[in-house]
Order: structure tokens, then sequence, then C-alpha cells
């Protein structure tokens, strides 16, 4: 029931209400007076008013001048204030009191249904029955009728009046009524019940799918069928596919269904743990095909090629066009307007101005065509690009489809296996990915899905086929804990004695054996803090020889390790810069961007040799490269440098970038030209040059493109860089002739 979908503000203070004295109204027209306190009782019941909807509900009940009209009304909506309330029962009774009330026909079946829902929803099956067979009786629309019949269907066999043979009988009928068509989903929803009613949870799984296939545009029935799916394959830890159906629910489920947030959060619980197990099977996959002989892998290549081809040529088919479409086969331009009478102005209408009523205007419409385009048919084709799967397919062009799925080449083998591990880097980089994704997963089944057994088996699995896992402590000590909280005591004592005997220096054997570990710990890292604070607090102060005299003896007190030393390292520099002038200071912070690599206080130090003037970047190694030409320019306008090994065809390379610019930047009217840098022409560098956008951030979004498309711009067996260069820094490799410098001076100013 839904009482009323208006929103009504009325303040903090809840108005006072008479009882209403109908006989004294003096105007001749009945007053609004009593529907307007109905409809702020039901306003106040979706605010969640419940005191102020229950007081006003009383004093309609008990004002012995309320109209009929309003009684039978305010019973409905007392039904709706104790359905919202969860208070079923009540709910029932009042609804009763409705029907009773009620002289539509139409909303005595409405109520009706209602009852048999909720009768449903407190498991009284009986009930349900025999007010879903008086639902009918009223002859409602078919909608109501058809739900009623389907729940009827299901209550009778719910309650034993009818078997689960009789019930799918019943419901293949259903399936087989034309009239029905559009509620197919809800009839394949009710099988998979039967199905979950008999544990049969594949068949269930097959019949949801099946509602899925059938659903309407509503989407009321598609919510229930992908959470069900997604619950189902949960149920099963088949996380990947729970993971798909939960996000599938969320696009159609109302966001104000009391379900929508528990969903999201298991979805959101759901998206790493997907990820890691479709990586693990993945890599598991491709390490298998690796193993395997050129001539099975090149048999496999042919299996998923011919796969690939019938796939195609299904989709011909289906795409062919009919033979009396009257713009298929055999059309020209202008045949389908020109042809009969059915498109043309009616007898005794006003001559129309529409180019198509026009004889000798479309007569010679279709000549400038045809001098343009030739004599050629006409073809729904507004994408040159899928011409392929539009045209018209005859059997010869079948026929070479089909010799096509017969045939397989290196390029053809090359581009399918192309992701297979061909080196003993490939298969190293495979099993590196494995192995971080089961210690990915022991650490998430534990941690966002409190699944310990689960955890236990993925980690398990890890320490089998990885003995030597760089995550071997972490991992040992997330199996003593999942262990601990299954209750396997035993085996959780061993991998204990495990940790003491192999690790027994490390934090988390020390917080295993002794209980104070971790407060001490605490306590000196708060101390290691104030001490850094009192450190900060005299550099602030100016007191540069106080700072570093007690930077100096931070090591002794809190360790060469201590978890400040970064910090430390930067407040020293700085310290420094303040006594012992520029020099000294940039070489400090040299070293803090050696030593302390991605660390915020890397970060920070290369800001300030940014901002004194110094552009440097670090090597493999940490080895200080030299100080750049180049400046940073961020707001000026920049080109683009493509630049390739010496013998690129340099024509057909712009050919290639022209027609990447014309498809996903046509907008950007870019202009393209190409140098050749270098002292001789032994030596000679060839460059295309794209000409160019206002700064940094627009040239920046070019890059990114190029980068995540690299196959669109140039032919993935062709060799080059691609960089952002300002106007003056351009100028620059002009005057040296060399990028010599500016790839190290882009990575370090533009990623």
């Amino acid at each position: 029931i839904v009482p009323g979908e208006t929103t009504i503000s009325l303040g903090m203070e809840d108005p006072t209400y008479e009882a209403s004295k109908p006989d004294k109204y003096w105007i001749k027209h009945r007053p609004a007076y009593q529907e307007g306190v109905l409809w702020l009782a039901r306003t106040y019941i979706e605010r969640g008013n419940y005191t102020g909807a229950e007081r006003l509900m009383t004093q309609l009940e008990r004002d012995p001048g309320t109209y009929e009209d309003v009684h039978r009304e305010l019973a409905a909506v007392q039904a709706y204030y104790q359905i919202q309330k969860k208070q079923y029962q009540p709910a029932i009774y009042f609804l009763e009191r409705a029907i009773k009330l009620e002289k539509d026909r139409l909303k005595k079946a409405r109520y009706t249904y209602i009852i048999g829902q909720l009768h449903q929803m407190l498991g009284q099956e009986g009930e349900a029955y025999a007010a879903f067979e008086q639902v009918i009786d009223y002859k409602p629309a078919y909608q109501m009728d058809f739900s009623a019949r389907l729940n009827l269907a299901h209550s009778a066999w719910a309650n034993g009046r009818s078997t689960s043979e009789d019930i799918r009988k019943e419901l293949d009928k259903m399936l087989k009524d034309e009239k029905n068509l559009e509620y197919r989903d809800r009839i394949y929803y009710a099988l998979a019940q039967v199905d979950l009613k008999e544990k049969n949870k594949p068949g269930a799984i097959e019949n949801l799918r099946l509602s899925l296939q059938h659903s309407s545009a509503s989407g009321t029935q598609k919510a229930e069928s992908y959470l069900l799916l997604g619950n189902l394959y949960f149920e099963d830890e088949d996380f990947v596919h729970a993971k798909l159906y939960f996000d599938s629910t969320l696009m159609v489920l109302a966001t104000n269904d009391a379900r929508y947030l528990p969903t999201k959060k298991l979805a959101d619980n759901l998206t790493d743990i997907a990820l890691n197990i479709t990586v693990i099977d993945l890599q598991d996959s491709l390490l298998a095909i690796s193993r395997l002989s050129e001539e099975e892998k090149k048999a496999l290549a042919f299996e998923l090629k011919k796969q690939r081809d019938e796939e195609r040529r299904k989709a011909l088919l289906s795409q062919t066009p009919a033979n009396d479409s009257p713009v298929g086969k055999g059309a020209r331009p202008g045949q389908a307007l020109v042809a009969g009478n059915s498109g043309g102005p009616r007898a005794g209408s006003e001559p129309s101005n529409f180019f198509a009523y026009n004889d000798r205007a479309l007569k010679r419409g279709i000549r400038d065509f045809q001098r343009e385009w030739g004599d050629r048919p006409l073809e729904d084709n507004w994408r040159r690009s899928s011409e392929l799967l539009t045209g018209d397919f005859g059997e010869e062009e079948l026929e070479e489809e089909i010799i096509a799925s017969t045939v397989i080449t290196d390029e053809d083998i090359d581009e399918i296996l192309k992701d297979v591990p061909q080196t003993e880097e490939d298969v190293a980089d495979a099993e590196k990915k494995i192995m971080d994704a089961l210690f990915n997963l022991g650490q998430l089944y534990r941690e966002r899905l409190n699944n310990n057994r689960k955890a236990v088996e993925s980690l398990e699995e890890l320490l089998r086929r990885f003995p030597e896992t760089q995550y071997q402590l972490d991992a040992l000590y997330y199996l003593y804990l999942a262990h601990t909280d299954l209750g396997n005591t035993a085996e959780a004592q061993r991998i204990y004695n495990l940790l003491v005997e192999n690790y027994p220096n490390t934090n988390i054997v020390r917080s295993l054996l002794d209980p104070e570990y971790v407060k001490n710990s605490l306590d000196r890292e708060r101390r290691l803090n104030d001490y850094y604070d009192e450190t900060f607090q005299a550099f602030q102060e100016g007191n540069y020889q106080v700072a570093k005299a007690k930077i100096d003896k931070s090591p002794e007190l809190f360790g060469a390790t201590n978890s400040l030393r970064a910090r430390f390292a930067l407040l020293n520099a700085m310290c420094i810069g303040n006594l012992q002038g520029k020099e000294a200071y940039i070489e400090e912070l040299r070293e803090v961007v050696a030593k302390y690599p991605e660390t915020a206080e890397e970060v920070r130090a290369k800001e300030i040799m940014r901002l004194l003037g110094v552009v440097t970047a670090t090597g493999p190694g940490g080895v200080v490269l030299a100080e750049s030409p180049f400046q940073v320019q961020f707001d000026q306008p920049h080109y683009l440098i493509v630049v390739f090994p010496e013998g690129v065809n340099l024509n057909d390379a712009k050919a290639k970038v022209s027609d990447f610019n014309r498809e996903f930047h046509q907008l950007d009217k870019l202009r393209i030209s190409n140098i050749y840098l270098g002292e001789s022409a032994e030596d000679r560098l060839p460059v295309i040059v794209i000409r160019k956008y206002d700064d940094k951030d627009a040239v920046m979004r070019y890059y990114d493109g190029v980068m995540k498309n690299r196959a669109s711009f140039l032919p993935a067996n062709t060799s080059f860089e691609l960089y952002p260069i300002s106007q003056d820094n351009y100028r620059q490799i002009l005057k040296a002739k060399s990028i010599d410098g500016y790839p190290e001076f882009f990575d370090f100013n533009y990623k």
C-alpha cells in the first residue's frame, strides 16, 4: 500500500486539531479538513513520526463526524502504518476492515492481495492461499490476476495442497500462455524458488538466469534475481560470480531498499578478493599453456580461433538483412522514398515543403549522390568501421568465413598466445603475481569476510607453492591467528613454535612472547615522537645548532632504524642549509633523496631542490644525475615530441599519428611536422613534433591517452618515446640538437 507520496515540511511543532463539525459549515462544498488531517498522518508515517501519525488517526477514528469515505481511507492508512512498523498481524486486521468499508472492487482486490503477501511473510501459507483465491474472484486487471495466480500456485505447494510436480506443471502452463510473455521473468523466478526448496541449487541458478534473460523493463524482478544469484554464489564461495551479481543488483535495486547498504558493503568487500582470484586463475592458465609443446600450443590456438570465427559467423548470419526489406538488397538511394505513395502527401492536404515529397528535388538529390559516390546499394551503415557486420552477406561471404576458420597463420598464433610467458623472466613474473595474490587473499578472507577457513586454504597453498616466499613470516602469523580463531589449538601451537624458532627477533614474535611488548613499543614510539617534536621546535625557533645536536643523538637514543629516521634526515638537511649555505643544503637534500626513496621526505626534498632552482633526479642505485638545462614552465604552451630510433619510416609514422589525432583529438586542431636531431647524418634522430597545447595539464591528457592506447597511436612493433615539452625547452633541444637530459627532466617533473 502506498497511501501517499507527497512530502510536506511543517516545521518543528505539531498543530493541534479539534473535532470536525461538518454539519455547521456554512460554505456549500464539503470542507477538505478531514482529508488534510489524513494526508498529514500519511506524511508523518513517511517521515517516521509515528507518534504524530497515531494521534491524527485516532482523532479521525473517534470523531463521530468523520465522513464515510475518509473512514475507508483511514483503515488503509492504519494498515500501512502497521506495515511500516513491521507489525503484520495488526496490518491484516486493518486491511480486512478496509475491505468491508470499501465499495470499489479493484481496491478490494488490491487490499486482499496485500493480505495474501502479509500471510506469506508470516509463514501462514493456508491463509495466503485463501486470500489469493479471493483476489481472483474479484476479477482484477490481468497483471494482478496473473500475480495472484502465481502466488496461489506457490502457496498451494507450500502448504501441501499440491506437489512440486503440480506447481511445475502449473508454472510451465503459465510460461506457454502468450498473455504471460512479459511476466516470464517472474515465472522463472518462482521455478527457482521451487528448486531451492528441493535443494536443487544448479536448477535454481539456471532458472534465475532465464529470469534475467527474459526480464521486463521493470527493474524490480531483475533486482530480486540478481540478488538471489549473488547470494547463491556467495554461499558456494564462488566470490567472482557473487561480486558480479551483487554489482548488477546495485545497478537496479532502489537505494532506499533495506538490502541496498548490506549488499553494497558485501560487494565492496568482495572487490579485491575477486580481483586476486582472477589473477591466480589467469596466471595459472597462462603458465599451463607455457608448458605445452609448440605443436600443442598451435593446436590450442587453432581451437580458440575456430571458436572466435564461429561466433563471428553466427553474428554475420544473425545480422543479414531480410530480402524483402524496403531498404534492403539492391535498393538505390531515393528508391525507398519514391516507391509508392505511402510517404507522400494525402489527398486534399496542403502542399508540403518537405523535400521527400518533391519529385524533382528527389531526382536531383539522387543524381548529386551518384555523381559523388557512384551507384551503390543503400546501406543502414552509419559507422563504416563496422561495415563487415552490417553489409549484404551472400553465400560466398559466409563460405569465405567458414574457409578462414580452417586456416591459422603464425601471426594468428602470436596474437592469440601473446600473454603466454615465453622466457624464464616471464614465468617468474607470472609466479610472482600468483604469490602476491595468494598472500592478499589470506589477509582479505579474514579481514573482509571473517572467513578463517578460506584464509587458511590460501596461506597454506602459498607456503606449499612458494616455500621461500618473502611473505613467510606474515603468512605464518596470519595462519596462527586463523587457526586460533577456528579452535585448531594443536595446529596453532605448531605454527607458534615455527615462528619462535625461525623469527625470534621480529616484532611479531616479540609481541607473541611478551604481552607487554606492544605496550612498551607504543611507549617507545610515543617518546620518539615527543623527541622529534622537541627537535623541530628548536629548529622553528632558529636554534639550528641545538636541533642538529638532537638529530645527531637520535640514533643513540632510539636506534639507527627508528621509524622517524627519514624525518630526522630531512630536518638535518634543513639545519645544515641554515648553518652552512645553499651548496651544503643541496648536497644533504640529495642524500635524503638517495637514502629514502618512495617516502614523503624524498618528495619534499625534491620539491625544496626545485624551489632552489636545482632540477635533479636519481638514477639506478641512487646515482645523482647532472643538473638539467631545462626549466619548469607548466603554464607555457606545450608541444609533444615523438622520438624514434634511426631507420624508422617517418612518413608512415606521421600518417599513423595523423590518423590517431583525427580519431581522438580532432577538436584540438593539432599540427604535425618532423625534424632531425644530431650533429651529423650518422647520428641523426628522427622526431615528430605535435603542436600545440596551452599548458602542461592539457598536453598530459594527450600523453596519458597515448600511454593507455599505444597500439592505436603507432603500430605495436614501432619503437618510440613520447615527451610533452614546453615551448622554451623545445627550443633548448633544437639549440643542443639533442634530447640528452630531457627524459630525466620529464620523469622528474611531469610524471
